[in-house]
């Protein structure tokens, strides 16, 4: 059977695909009833969402703000150690400790990854001392040995690919080759422009499909519910300001002769009276009467929207209202999200951001090069004692079981049961075994000092029979 392949697009057609299907897309958006009913257009939602969209929501709405911050700043709560083969006094556990400190790289990276869930990517621009000085030639591909002065973060909105690489050959065809990135002084003032070559940045996405460029924004799912969010207490609030407060009416008896003046005496005692300390109106042939109060509780509306939101992100709500703290928040949220950021940051934090990072720098001989070595995060300062008993017992119930077990050793030595089945950090698992040969030689140590002791006849021997013993005793006791 003859097999076709479909050809290999450009990249460039590849874009301007994404572009017109995204619009197409948009325009279908809340179409129903075949065209004659709209509910984007209805309910005010816009049907095609740029950086812009995020950026400006991210920046206004606190909600917006909790579910880009949240997840990141605790992700980077604490700290990252990398361990090479030597363990932690290793070459490269020195190394890292030394690039951690001296780049700040828990703020860079907690500012990346905000910037890449909020866009579609962002990138981590690394300054090596090779481009210091206007003849380095940026655009050209790092090489050598150097050394790393600084990381910048750049968002989607300050960094164009300006080319990309089209030969089928390469193993990065269809990626970007050249980037341009623009730089703004505190000021505004001022913008730097300058091309790089990818091997000078670190290409950064959350949710990715189809694209290896291009993710999916974190608001774009929940951005109609964030707009419905700012109807509901933007809402409540105008409610508040208009019905608590909702007027007064007033009833003219119809024999009565209106003074010229009644007009300027009313807007005067009612100013007085909005304004002022003035709770009486006296005023003749006009019955003043105080409309009724219309205010609802939105509580409820408020919550259908919070809870899609969490639906969507896996963010409890409570914790993305800011009360993961004290008695609002159950333990079962608590442990809930200490397993959200414990698998966002083993499968985001670091094959999208530590590990390309890690292997970059190895490639420049900036960290030693080893095909072996260890990510290990912080425990999360907020774990509860809860939390921590659950695990304990957990450990302790499966390390019984194994111990029990005779034949378990022999299909499963102890440190690949602790590494595989326990899934232990590679440190954990050197701390235990140090422990355990500590353990081990004290025994050995204590032994051999009791045997000392029994044969010097300054200790009972526990093998001898109690009647020798006890003779024995007599013996010494009579001398």
């Amino acid at each position: 059977m003859k097999r076709t392949t479909k050809p290999k697009r450009n990249p460039r057609e590849a874009l301007l695909t994404q572009i017109a299907r995204t619009l197409f897309t948009g325009r279908l958006l809340g179409q129903q009833y075949g065209g004659d009913r709209n509910l984007y257009d209805a309910l005010g939602y816009p049907e095609v969402l740029g950086y812009e969209d995020y950026d400006t929501q991210y920046s206004r709405q606190d909600i917006a703000g909790a579910i880009v911050n949240r997840p990141a700043e605790t992700t980077w709560k604490g700290g990252v150690m990398v361990s090479g083969p030597e363990g932690t006094d290793g070459e490269m556990s020195k190394t890292w400790k030394k690039l951690w400190k001296d780049l700040k790289l828990k703020n860079k990276f907690t500012r990346i990854d905000k910037l890449a869930t909020l866009g579609r990517f962002a990138v981590l621009y690394l300054g090596f001392n090779d481009s210091v000085g206007e003849s380095i030639d940026l655009e050209s591909e790092v090489s050598g040995k150097p050394s790393i002065l600084y990381v910048t973060p750049f968002s989607e909105e300050m960094v164009t690919i300006s080319e990309w690489e089209t030969n089928p050959g390469n193993p990065r065809c269809g990626l970007p080759r050249i980037y341009t990135l623009s730089r703004i002084d505190d000021a505004g003032q001022n913008t730097q422009v300058f091309r790089v070559h990818h091997s000078r940045v670190l290409h950064i996405t959350g949710e990715t499909l189809e694209s290896e460029v291009y993710g999916i924004p974190y608001l774009q799912r929940v951005f109609n519910r964030l707009m419905d969010l700012e109807k509901l207490t933007g809402g409540s609030a105008e409610m508040f300001w208009r019905g608590a407060r909702p007027g007064m009416t007033g009833n003219v008896n119809p024999d009565w002769e209106a003074p010229d003046n009644l007009k300027d005496v009313l807007n005067d005692q009612m100013n007085e009276y909005d304004h002022g300390l003035r709770r009486i109106l006296i005023n003749q042939g006009v019955d003043m009467k105080s409309m009724e109060t219309q205010i609802s509780d939105p509580t409820s509306h408020v919550k259908v929207q919070i809870d899609m939101i969490s639906a969507y992100t896996g963010i409890p709500a409570r914790i993305l209202l800011g009360s993961e703290r004290g008695e609002l928040a159950s333990s079962q949220d608590r442990d809930t999200w200490v397993e959200f950021i414990n698998t966002r940051r083993g499968e985001f934090a670091e094959p999208q951001i530590i590990i390309p990072f890690i292997e970059k720098l190895m490639s420049l001989g900036i960290l030693p090069d080893t095909e072996e070595y260890s990510v290990e995060w912080e425990d999360l300062a907020d774990v509860s004692e809860e939390y921590r008993a659950k695990v304990g017992l957990v450990y302790t119930q499966a390390l019984s079981a194994y111990g029990n077990s005779t034949a378990a050793a022999e299909i499963i030595p102890p440190e690949e049961f602790m590494k595989f089945i326990l899934n232990l950090p590679e440190s954990t698992i050197e701390a235990i075994i140090a422990a355990r040969e500590k353990y081990l030689k004290e025994m050995e140590a204590q032994e051999e000092e009791e045997r000392q002791l029994i044969e010097e006849g300054l200790l009972p021997n526990p093998n001898q029979p109690q009647e020798e013993q006890e003779q024995e005793e007599t013996e010494i006791t009579e001398e």
